[in-house]
């Protein structure tokens, strides 16, 4: 669904701890990671932030925020 595996590795981190965070999920990636942790976090009913670098493309920030994150 985001373009690459990064989703298997976000899933395993949210779900390892047993229950999620009501806070729900940080990540700092302005790429395929960020949308994996966004992709995942909506997935399970939690709210994502994700820190993306100024650098980072549109179309990345836009992939980022359509899965629901708020981007800083």
């Amino acid at each position: 669904a985001t373009g690459s595996f990064k989703p298997r590795g976000a899933f395993n981190r949210l779900l390892a701890a047993g229950s999620l965070p009501p806070a729900g999920a940080i990540a700092a990636s302005g790429g395929n990671h960020g949308a994996a942790v966004a992709y995942a976090a909506r997935a399970l009913g939690v709210p994502a932030e994700i820190f993306v670098p100024e650098l980072a493309g549109a179309a990345k920030r836009a992939r980022i925020a359509g899965y629901g994150a708020r981007l800083v």
